[in-house]
């Protein structure tokens, strides 16, 4: 959510400055007034954006205080998403069964058996029943 509301609050600064622009191309009288009427639709959303990204941090902090049972604040930050640590590359060689213990791979798998049954009482709908 840091990403985004440093992302949003560029893209104020950016729609500000063809706010600008646009104003002075329409004073010089080389744009329609709509141009400068859509630029600052274009801040306003942005704006508000910012502020919508504030409100849904403010609140998922204080989501998560309650959580670890304490009093609704403000969460300390850490690195950046793009500054954190990474994994180290999964090196060559690594057996497959490995990752057939995933949690995450064997849901995935179960949702894709369910999917193909799914598609087999779909093909037998289309058959005749008897009564």
């Amino acid at each position: 959510m840091d990403s985004q509301l440093d992302f949003s609050q560029q893209t104020v600064v950016a729609d500000q400055d063809s706010l600008r622009i646009n104003t002075v191309n329409y004073r010089g009288g080389e744009y329609a007034i709509t141009d400068v009427y859509q630029a600052k639709l274009l801040v306003e959303q942005a704006e508000a954006e910012v502020i919508t990204l504030k409100q849904a941090i403010e609140q998922t902090e204080n989501q998560l205080s309650i959580l670890l049972g304490r009093n609704p604040s403000s969460i300390p930050r850490g690195l950046n998403l793009i500054d954190e640590p990474h994994l180290d590359e999964v090196p060559l060689g690594l057996p497959s069964a490995i990752l057939e213990r995933r949690p995450d791979v064997r849901q995935t798998e179960e949702l894709l058996v369910a999917a193909n049954a799914n598609v087999g009482v779909a093909k037998a709908a289309f058959f005749p029943r008897s009564p």
